[in-house]
């Protein structure tokens, strides 16, 4: 099971997602707490015929279809980086910073709270965390001593009406499942390793305003997997033998993590990526990359695996080489260049079967337009989110060398 944004068709114009059935829910918003104590929430934009599940994350708690809580572990005079993993730690050590802002009104409201506080459910405005051996609901007018704590999703799980069996989520035995409205019951494992259901909703995004899609796409980013395709890739600088292969897409405006303000949109920049062995074992990488305005000294394509971190250039020129690794770009159509890239994998592929993910490979896209600030694309918002998303998202648990 991909979990990416959509399917993007190397050697054509890409593919146009279709549209969902009137009147169900197209998100899943779910806060959760992992089995190593990292509490985060997950946006699931449900899978639909021809388009696979898209999981965007975000550090902390935040309720969407009405209102959002976040809870933040920081220390009375450090601010939130939104951009920062959780520290698990922190629940146990300091103060925990609440914030509370409604989405409808715009009113923001922050506490802060001594520790230990450990946030327990919420519904949308209203959190119920234990602090000590007591709970308290956190609401806008403040903290309030409780009783025992409402259950955070009654039985762990939640129903949705629809055709057929309905749309469902649950958690069982540390799996974050999800069943489709079909005719027979069919629940599919979405995330692992998850220890708490804090809160759910099923949102209908055609309902949000647009500038609330922004505040979304700011702090909900996609965890793009690359998953090692089957079959044998020849590096010879063309995509041949990747006409039909489905590549993880790099254009949804989650992805940006620099220059939002100047990037446009998928033609303004976007990339997909897909990845095979050689014949020799080592990884092979691909890509078609759209620009609308090639800046040679400002655009360029970066691929991050583990402690190795490449910078390719995309002009179309002889064969690019680098310690370990060599690549060559060239020039598909007047907006599109298509790279391939050969890395020396020192056996880290030799027991991954094909269809799992590559471990600690991200990919990200720069982007240099006349004029305007740099836009950084990327299939993670940073290397410690990748490592959760592989974590999370295996249904199968994350990919292990086998014992030597």
């Amino acid at each position: 099971m991909a979990v990416s944004v959509g399917a993007l068709c190397l050697l054509s114009s890409g593919c146009a997602p279709p549209s969902t059935a009137a009147g169900l829910p197209d998100t899943l918003s779910v806060v959760l707490r992992t089995s190593g104590g990292e509490l985060i929430s997950v946006l699931v934009g449900l899978p639909r015929p021809g388009v696979d599940p898209v999981v965007r994350m975000s550090p902390g708690a935040l309720a969407v279809d009405q209102g959002r809580v976040e809870v933040w572990m920081a220390g009375p005079q450090a601010a939130p980086d939104p951009q920062a993993a959780p520290d698990p730690q922190a629940v146990s050590e300091g103060p925990v910073q609440v914030e509370l802002y409604d989405l409808r009104s715009g009113e923001r409201v922050s506490t802060l709270l001594p520790g230990p506080v450990q946030l327990h459910s919420f519904t949308p405005g209203l959190a119920v965390a234990s602090q000590g051996q007591g709970w308290f609901q956190l609401s806008s007018s403040g903290s309030t001593p409780t009783g025992a704590p409402p259950p955070a999703v009654a039985d762990n799980v939640a129903e949705h009406p629809g055709p057929g069996v309905g749309l469902g989520a649950r958690l069982v035995d540390g799996r974050f499942e999800l069943r489709l409205p079909r005719e027979e019951e069919q629940w599919t494992p979405l995330l692992v390793d998850i220890e708490h259901l804090i809160g759910l909703s099923w949102i209908d995004s055609s309902t949000l305003p647009p500038w609330q899609f922004r505040v979304l796409d700011d702090r909900f980013k996609q965890i793009s997997l690359i998953r090692l395709s089957a079959g044998l890739a020849e590096f010879d600088g063309s995509l041949r033998e990747w006409q039909d292969e489905q590549a993880i897409a790099l254009r949804h405006p989650s992805q940006v993590l620099m220059g939002q303000s100047s990037w446009s949109g998928e033609r303004d920049g976007a990339m997909g990526v897909a990845a095979r062995r050689d014949p020799q074992g080592e990884l092979v990488l691909a890509f078609r990359i759209r620009d609308d305005h090639w800046e040679p000294d400002r655009d360029a394509l970066l691929v991050r695996w583990g402690e190795q971190e490449l910078r390719i250039g995309l002009e179309p020129t002889l064969r690019q080489v680098g310690p370990g690794w060599e690549a060559e770009a060239r020039l598909a159509r007047a907006y599109e260049r298509t790279v391939e890239v050969r890395i020396a994998a020192q056996g880290r592929l030799d027991h991954l079967p094909a269809g799992r993910s590559i471990p600690e490979l991200m990919v990200e896209l720069v982007d240099g337009d006349p004029g305007q600030p740099v836009t950084l694309l990327s299939s993670a918002p940073w290397p410690a989110a990748l490592t959760l998303g592989s974590l999370l998202l295996e249904p199968d648990g994350p990919a292990r060398p086998a014992p030597q």
